[in-house]
């Protein structure tokens, strides 16, 4: 979503220095969370922390994907099946969300700069 598509009230994704709802740590772990909704490659029991990744423990997961869908940024697949189709996938509020965060914090070949989460403002 760009700045030029905004409506009266949506707040940028992306802001300096300004101290959001969501604590920084947090922050880090929705953003795993919204990376691997984008990635397809984890599992449901991952998502639902029973499987811990890279340092993150499980609640932590848990927790990210609870806050990400209760601010309507991904919903869970109906019909997900281990092997099929992916556990959780991103609302149309969701991607344009993660797009508009990509667009900022994330190089031309999508590498993300993890020290620039703080930076994010969920909604």
């Amino acid at each position: 979503m760009s700045p030029n598509h905004r409506k009266d009230g949506d707040e940028p994704a992306v802001t300096r220095g300004e101290e959001g709802k969501v604590g920084e740590l947090q922050k880090l772990f929705m953003m795993v969370v919204l990376h691997e909704v984008d990635s397809g490659a984890k599992t449901l029991d991952w998502f639902e922390g029973q499987v811990p990744s890279r340092g993150i423990d499980g609640p932590a997961v848990k927790e990210a994907t609870a806050a990400l869908v209760e601010m309507g940024l991904i919903e869970k697949a109906g019909q997900y099946r281990k092997g099929g189709m992916r556990p959780y996938r991103f609302t149309q509020r969701g991607r344009a969300f993660y797009q508009e965060v990509l667009t900022i914090i994330a190089d031309d070949k999508d590498y993300i700069d993890w020290r620039r989460v703080g930076e994010i403002r969920f909604p």
